[in-house]
């Protein structure tokens, strides 16, 4: 799934044997790495790590704590987001999963 910067969707694909569900994860990931402007890993730390904030924020629409988005760059600007949901059964690692899908759309993540 990819986000504009306005948060609108763009892009989605889904596997033949996703679950329903992993749709609306995906968008909410990629949101949430473009409006935090850092992984969903980082934040999803944040809140494990019981930052008050982050507590606060994920009661936001469209904001989760997950691993799983990535903010896309131009440069230093955030321009949109990626976002990848998958059985966690079938999954190596939320890191290589979530920055594969970028780069399989022409997208790159540039760390900050």
């Amino acid at each position: 799934m990819v986000v504009d910067r306005d948060g609108e969707t763009i892009v989605a694909i889904r596997g033949d044997n996703a679950q329903p569900y992993t749709m609306e994860n995906a968008r909410r990931k990629a949101y949430t790495a473009m409006n935090f402007r850092i992984p969903s890993a980082e934040y999803a730390k944040r809140f494990a790590d019981n930052n008050p904030v982050v507590r606060q924020q994920v009661t936001l629409p469209n904001i989760i704590a997950i691993p799983g988005g990535l903010p896309i760059k131009l440069g230093d600007e955030v321009i949109g987001g990626a976002g990848a949901s998958w059985a966690a059964a079938r999954s190596t690692t939320a890191k290589s999963k979530s920055q594969a899908a970028p780069r399989r759309l022409g997208c790159c993540y540039i760390k900050p």
